[in-house]
């Protein structure tokens, strides 16, 4: 979900490498993946019908659904990847980017807007409070990437900036510090003090330590290859563990997705080895680039709080009712590509009319608040 004119942007540069974008293509059909297996296991309380619904959330001597129940780790993924590769570009930043916060904060709240009036107006009966949000979705985190992002943009010039003013040695220590609270801990334990931004500060802070100090690793393709399939195996060999031992003791029976968040510790790791191998990709293709350019809105549309609370389950349950679950995996892929390229269709249409209004007004806005910002200033002598 990354866009700078139109999306939150991974990158800096003007020239797009087209392995970074078959990355970010990569990671958000990766979410759209996940998200559909969410909608398939995950009750939900807004509609009356539940029948469609598979657990994934127990142990299970079923290898199909013990592997579903580890395909749900595809949207932290997903996640993690975009932003690992948003985090290795935003260490050039040096000023708060206003256009860009304006401009997805504006996609955000149009989007959301957009599709409550629509289903309001199809006749659907919706939530009241989560119609009234949808005016509101960045304040009230319809999307959290989208508005953990945004506070991210905030606070990232000033990250810089602090870090450029210590040492390495410094540096390293606090990056393990961070690591420890914000990542290690908070992913065996769930720690009262941490956050999804503190966890991404933290990964922040350690992708500025490598790329500032250690690029002979992050170039080293042998060692990022061995990151990779070291930490795969690794979490997939915790996880059928965990399966394992739900099966014997009961305290484990719910356990399968204790590691699924934003801090695992081997998703970071697989997710900066993937990175670094995509980035030595260099070529550049249009298509690569233009449907990547699409991502933030193909997440806003496919994840909207509206569309995965009274439409995605509607999918499911006219497959449970009219095909059933006997080719279940072959409907779970179908349901992704059909979604993931339905989003992308519409994404394109906005990107060429209301994203462009968008991004004009998002540039009108952001004059005026560096103007007030520039008043202020003079006013307090700063």
């Amino acid at each position: 979900m990354e866009s700078a004119k139109g999306e939150i942007e991974m990158s800096e540069t003007k020239k797009r490498e087209s392995g970074i974008e078959l990355l970010k293509i990569i990671a958000i059909l990766l979410i759209v993946f996940s998200h559909v297996l969410q909608t398939l296991s995950q009750k939900n309380g807004y509609i009356d019908y539940q029948d469609y619904l598979i657990d994934l959330s127990h142990s299970t001597t079923d290898p199909f659904y013990l592997t579903l129940s580890i395909m749900r780790y595809a949207g932290v993924f997903g996640n993690t990847l975009f932003f690992v590769c948003s985090a290795w570009f935003l260490t050039q930043v040096s000023a708060v980017k206003k256009d860009r916060i304006i401009h997805l904060v504006l996609d955000n709240f149009v989007i959301s807007a957009a599709i409550a009036l629509i289903l309001l107006f199809a006749g659907m009966n919706l939530s009241h409070s989560l119609f009234v949000k949808s005016f509101f979705p960045t304040f009230f985190s319809m999307n959290w990437y989208v508005t953990c992002y945004v506070l991210f943009l905030f606070i990232v010039p000033f990250l810089n900036g602090i870090l450029a003013h210590i040492d390495r040695k410094k540096h390293f220590w606090l990056m393990v510090i961070t690591s420890f609270c914000y990542i290690l801990l908070n992913a065996v334990y769930t720690f009262p003090y941490a956050n999804n931004l503190m966890t991404w500060i933290t990964i922040f802070i350690a992708v500025s330590y490598i790329k500032n100090y250690r690029m002979d690793l992050a170039d080293n393709t042998k060692f990022n290859l061995i990151l990779l399939f070291s930490s795969a195996i690794a979490l997939l060999i915790i996880l059928v563990a965990i399966n394992y031992m739900g099966l014997k003791w009961n305290f484990f029976n719910d356990k399968i997705f204790y590691l699924n968040t934003n801090a695992n510790p081997f998703l970071i790791v697989i997710s900066f080895a993937l990175f670094q191998l995509f980035r030595k990709i260099k070529v550049e293709n249009r298509f690569v680039n233009y449907l990547s350019s699409l991502s933030l809105f193909i997440y806003l549309l496919h994840e909207n709080t509206l569309v995965k609370t009274y439409l995605r389950p509607k999918v499911w349950q006219w497959i449970y009712v009219n095909v059933g679950y006997q080719y279940l995996a072959m409907e779970i892929i179908a349901y992704t590509l059909l979604l993931f390229f339905v989003s992308a269709i519409v994404a394109a249409l906005y990107k060429v009319s209301i994203g462009r209004l968008s991004q004009l007004c998002a540039g009108k806005i952001g004059e005026r608040v560096q103007y007030m910002k520039t008043k202020a200033e003079n006013r307090l002598k700063l």
